[in-house]
């Protein structure tokens, strides 16, 4: 199950390689849930910055709280 969570992560930032780290975190400080789920998902994965999995998490769990249910079943599982 964590492999299949850790591709959903992986395959997400891939999608998102346009919007900027910066960008997003400001997004999400704003209760932007997608934006939140992005970022929490390339810090998860170390997607262009840094691995910090404790901060992807903090960010899945803010997507949590902004109705992600995706973000809600992923902090579930990696959490």
């Amino acid at each position: 199950m964590k492999k299949m969570i850790l591709f959903f992560l992986f395959g997400a930032t891939l999608l998102f390689a346009t919007e900027s780290v910066k960008d997003l975190e400001e997004a999400c400080a704003k209760e932007n849930a997608e934006a939140c789920l992005k970022v929490g998902a390339i810090y998860y994965d170390g997607d262009g910055v840094e691995r910090d999995r404790k901060k992807g998490i903090k960010y899945l769990r803010a997507a949590c709280i902004c109705g992600s249910e995706v973000a809600c079943e992923v902090v579930e599982k990696v959490d």
